[in-house]
């Protein structure tokens, strides 16, 4: 095989190598970022981030009156850090799951 430098691979070794990468990507599966039906019964057990303080409109959220508590029915604590200095758009009870829809 001349042409061929140390580091090329044979065209056995590429096919091997290309089914090998196949094979890793199907292993792999697909990537779900929504709650699955056999999930939604564990939601109570998640966190979520709740309003612990009544807040008016237009009052900043902060770590006062926000926090990250159990069940998960409200935004998931990964967004808690973005909250944080956004107003809300609406009076909002304690004990209120926190939505996207509450905030400015």
């Amino acid at each position: 095989m001349s042409g061929l430098s140390a580091f090329s691979l044979t065209p056995p070794a590429l096919s091997a190598l290309c089914e090998q990468t196949h094979a890793a990507w199907q292993a792999l599966g697909e990537s779900a970022l929504t709650i699955r039906e056999a999930e939604s019964s564990n939601r109570q057990f998640r966190r979520s981030l709740y309003v612990c303080e009544d807040i008016a409109p237009g009052e900043p959220l902060t770590p006062d009156n926000v926090r990250s508590i159990r069940p998960g029915f409200g935004l998931a604590p990964k967004h808690y850090d973005a909250v944080l200095g956004k107003r809300a758009t609406r009076a909002l009870t304690k004990g209120t799951a926190l939505s996207w829809e509450d905030i400015d």
